[in-house]
């Protein structure tokens, strides 16, 4: 997703929670509280997920890939037995 269509995105959302806060409230004060703490709980929660994905890849597994131990002497079907 480009920056300018997710910017497009928070604001929209942003106004949403915010009018509907002031239409049940009827206060403008709690309408932005309402709109700061929305914008700051995404953001909390897209930094845990990014530092998740950070820590699950520097610890040294790799599940998508499948190392297999070569020997220089071993033939192609060897190998691929040992696979199996």
């Amino acid at each position: 997703m480009e920056a300018s269509y997710f910017l497009i995105h928070v604001i929209g959302a942003s106004a949403a929670f915010a009018a509907a806060t002031y239409y049940l409230t009827g206060s403008f004060g709690q309408s932005a509280l309402c709109a700061v703490l929305t914008q700051v709980g995404y953001f909390l929660a897209m930094l845990c997920l990014v530092w998740r994905k950070e820590q699950s890849s520097t610890s040294g597994s790799r599940p998508n890939t499948q190392e297999v131990e070569r020997h220089p002497n071993a033939s192609r079907t060897d190998v691929s037995a040992k696979a199996e």
